[in-house]
């Protein structure tokens, strides 16, 4: 009896996931491991059958590159590969990078679609996290359009700085609200 090697670097839940659904897709279209083979070759990204069926048995990886086009092949987009497949939002299932516990189905959409954090939010917090996010998730003409005008960022200027200051904004504007809260509440009890 001979032990399979331990991978340096096994595929772990979101590589499983891609799998899946590869597979998943692949034989809802009814297509063969040589048929979808031949789509990705005629659009330049070949992965031979061999490569296929490792993919659906965890036994390859699938690079950012595959992954486009797989999805390409499979006429899907990209996040459809990446997103589970499960009964409805409130199902939990592991994400790679979340070591800590499962992520809530809908709520890992929302994050691949660039809605919300991965990390859940108090309601207080909700609307500033999420614009925040949004705002570092998505392209510069997506943000502009959802939020307004965006100005470029003049050269030299770290965004990590910006992100510093913004944090240090809100924080200072939720100590403001909450010396307010009390105040009031202490004015009232005098």
């Amino acid at each position: 009896m001979t032990d399979e090697p331990k991978r340096k670097n096994p595929i772990g839940a979101t590589g499983k996931t891609v799998a899946d659904n590869v597979k998943r897709l692949r034989e809802g279209q009814r297509l063969a491991f040589v048929d979808l083979a031949a789509t990705l070759e005629s659009i330049g990204k070949p992965i031979p059958t061999l490569g296929l069926r490792h993919i659906e048995a965890y036994k390859r990886r699938v690079d950012t590159d595959d992954l486009v086009a797989l999805a390409v092949a499979l006429d899907v987009s990209p996040v459809t590969l990446l997103m589970p497949n499960s009964d409805g939002p409130g199902a939990e299932v592991p994400v790679t990078g979340v070591l800590s516990r499962p992520v809530q189905t809908g709520r890992f959409w929302d994050w691949l679609i660039g809605v919300y954090p991965l990390e859940e939010q108090s309601e207080d917090q909700r609307g500033v996290t999420s614009q925040i996010f949004q705002r570092k998730a998505r392209p510069a003409w997506a943000v502009s359009a959802a939020f307004g005008s965006v100005r470029e960022l003049p050269a030299g200027i770290d965004m990590k700085v910006v992100n510093k200051v913004a944090q240090n904004a809100a924080t200072k504007a939720v100590d403001d609200l909450l010396k307010r809260y009390e105040q009031r509440h202490n004015d009232g009890d005098d």
